[in-house]
C-alpha cells in the first residue's frame, strides 16, 4: 500500500510522510509531533516511515484536528510503540474515552480494510496520555518554534487547526474540506454551516504560507492558500444554497443527501466506507436543514 516516494522534506524540519488519499505531517525538534494518524491499513507503514526520519529519536506528541476514524486509525499503534501522548480539543478526548465511540472508530477502520481488500482486523483499546487543549494554546517544539491552536468547528463539534509559527504553516484538518480530482473542493460542514464558514473565515485571517490538510497535498505559497481557502468558502456557500433550493421545494433529507452524493460527490479522491458516505451527507442535509427551520 505504500507509495513509491515515502516522504518529502517540505523544510528544515517539516515532513510529508506519503499515504495513498492520508498525507500525514511530522515536525522535528526538541520535541517531535505528528499531526493526526490516518486509518489503521497505513499504521505499520506510517511507522516504518516515522521511522525512517527520527531513527532512535521518540515521536513526543500527536495533535489530533478531530476524533473522526480516518484521523485516528492508527492513534493505538503509534503510542504502543512511542508511548506519545494525544493532545486535542477536549470533546475529542471525551470522546476517545468512551467505549462506543472507540467501537466506531474500530468498526469504520475495518470497513476501510474491506474498501482496500485488507483481510486483517482492526482494534482500538483504551488510549493513554490523553491532553486536551484549548483555542489560543501555544505548544513548544523547541526554543523558538510552536504550534498555536485554532479552534475552527463546523466540519465536527470537535475540531481543531494548527498553525506552526514561525513558518506560519497551517493544518486545518477537515475544516477546510477536501479538494477534488476535478479542482473543486468538497465541502465538509457535518456539525454545523454556520460555524464551518466563519471557522474558514478565521482561516482565512491567518495568512498562512503553507496550508497541510489531511487529505490529498499540501499547497505552498501565501496566495495560493488564500485561493484554495477562498474557494473553500465559496463551495461550502454554494452547497448550502443548494440543498435550501432542495428542501424549499419539497424534497427530503435522504433524497437530497441521495442527490448530492450523484451531482456533488463524484468520483471521490478519498475513498471509504458507504457507511461513512451516507452518514457525512445526511450531516450535511441535516446541518443546513437547520437553518431553514423556522425560529
Amino acid at each position: 500500500m505504500e507509495l513509491k516516494k515515502p516522504y518529502t522534506k517540505l523544510s528544515e524540519n517539516l515532513f510529508v510522510l506519503h499515504e495513498k488519499m492520508f498525507p500525514l505531517y511530522l515536525i522535528t525538534g526538541r520535541q517531535n509531533f505528528l499531526i493526526d494518524t490516518s486509518i489503521s491499513a497505513f499504521d505499520e507503514s506510517i511507522y516504518r516511515k516515522i521511522k525512517s526520519i527520527l531513527s532512535d529519536r521518540l515521536l513526543d506528541h500527536i495533535l489530533l484536528t478531530h476524533s473522526h476514524y480516518d484521523h485516528t486509525g492508527s492513534l493505538p499503534l503509534l503510542q504502543k510503540k512511542y508511548k506519545a501522548s494525544v493532545s486535542g480539543s477536549k470533546r475529542t478526548i471525551e470522546l476517545l474515552q468512551k467505549e462506543e465511540v472507540r467501537t466506531f472508530i474500530q468498526d469504520m477502520n475495518a470497513r476501510f480494510n474491506d474498501v482496500l481488500g485488507i483481510h486483517e482486523k482492526s482494534i482500538f483499546p483504551k488510549l493513554k496520555k490523553l491532553n486536551y487543549l484549548e483555542d489560543g494554546e501555544k505548544i513548544n517544539i523547541d526554543d523558538s518554534r510552536y504550534f498555536e491552536v485554532i479552534s475552527s468547528p463546523g466540519h465536527t463539534k470537535c475540531s481543531l487547526s494548527f498553525l506552526l509559527m514561525p513558518e506560519r504553516v497551517l493544518f486545518p484538518g477537515d475544516a477546510a474540506g477536501v479538494l477534488e480530482r476535478n479542482k473543486k473542493i468538497k465541502p465538509l460542514f457535518l456539525s454545523d454551516y454556520t460555524s464551518y464558514v466563519l471557522s474558514l473565515k478565521k482561516l482565512l485571517e491567518v495568512e498562512a504560507e503553507m496550508l497541510c490538510p489531511p487529505h490529498n497535498n499540501y499547497i505552498i505559497g501565501k496566495e495560493k492558500v488564500r485561493a484554495h481557502l477562498q474557494l473553500a468558502l465559496e463551495s461550502a456557500i454554494d452547497l448550502k444554497n443548494k440543498i435550501v433550493r432542495a428542501l424549499e421545494n419539497g424534497a427530503g433529507i435522504e433524497e437530497v443527501s441521495e442527490s448530492i452524493l450523484k451531482k456533488e460527490f463524484p468520483l471521490p479522491v478519498v475513498e471509504g466506507p458507504e457507511k461513512a458516505f451516507n452518514i457525512n451527507l445526511i450531516s450535511i442535509v441535516r446541518a443546513v436543514a437547520k437553518l431553514t427551520k423556522p425560529s
